[in-house]
């Protein structure tokens, strides 16, 4: 073999470990997939983002986090109780369950308060906005015998659904899906309520969910107060469900997806985590 064959056959095998060296380097340098945005927030829920400012519901307080800092302060507090939901209105004010107290408050921008809109909601849990009613949910701790309720103008509260410690939930044109906590079930309600159907089951603990333009929804599985590590959840349309991650995100609890992100607090672990959704949904093993 002359020389020129041997030179030629040793750089071919440098040049080889020259590439492998860069596909790890690559691979390294590529960001992780759940990027923790803050921590040591106490018992974090509700996260609502406007115009770039990233609000979080904690016990007792609405807190306000710097997503490139990771620094959080109060900008409200409430009643000290369970944490619960946030709501950007119509009208780009601020609605807030107050769980202490069993309230739901209007703020403006400045968490300045303008208005109690319903009072005596139970042990209520997070609330979105259909037409011109309101939703809550009240989970109702302990009991197995929560209830979904609807809102007037007004502040009148009349029962839409009763329900099996319900958590977080999400509307559909006519059709709302609540997560049932102490079932760990996915269920639909139509017709007013008076129509119900299981979507899926065994899911855990589930705390809350948000439906994907896609089609399917991504659910919050709490896992335990006796340090049971939850799960992120993908539930088909069908009601297949799938595992999005069952590690990286303590007790997940709250949802938001803004963009191409998601957004997840962990409730027992006080920290609030984001990731590019399209990445985490491509990733996942089907």
């Amino acid at each position: 073999m002359s020389i020129a064959v041997k030179l030629k056959q040793r750089v071919g095998v440098v040049l080889a470990a020259l590439a492998l060296v860069a596909m790890s380097q690559a691979r390294a340098e590529q960001p992780a997939l759940w990027q923790q945005v803050a921590s040591d927030l106490p018992m974090p829920y509700g996260v609502l983002l406007i115009d770039e400012k990233l609000y979080v519901s904690t016990v007792p307080d609405i807190v306000e986090v710097g997503e490139e800092t990771g620094t959080h302060h109060p900008v409200k507090t409430l009643a000290e109780a369970s944490p619960s939901g946030l709501l950007l209105d119509k009208d780009r004010t601020i609605v807030a369950v107050e769980n202490g107290t069993g309230s739901l408050i209007r703020f403006n921008q400045n968490f300045e308060q303008l208005e109690v809109l319903a009072e005596g909601l139970g042990d209520p849990v997070t609330v979105k906005r259909l037409g011109n009613f309101y939703y809550v949910t009240d989970y109702n701790f302990g009991k197995g015998d929560g209830r979904l309720l609807r809102v007037t103008p007004g502040g009148a509260t009349k029962v839409y659904a009763k329900l099996s410690g319900p958590g977080g939930f999400t509307i559909d044109k006519d059709e709302i899906f609540v997560a049932e906590f102490d079932k760990g079930q996915l269920v639909s309600l139509q017709k007013k309520g008076k129509v119900r159907q299981v979507v899926a089951s065994g899911l855990g603990k589930p705390l809350d969910i948000v439906r994907l333009d896609s089609g399917g929804f991504i659910v919050s599985d709490f896992g335990g107060f006796d340090g049971a590590t939850g799960r992120l959840l993908h539930v088909g349309e069908n009601g297949r469900v799938t595992v999005l991650d069952s590690s990286t995100l303590g007790n997940p609890a709250g949802l938001l997806i803004h963009g191409g992100s998601l957004y997840v607090t962990d409730l027992i672990g006080g920290r609030l985590f984001k990731a590019n959704l399209y990445k985490l949904l491509a990733e996942t093993n089907w």
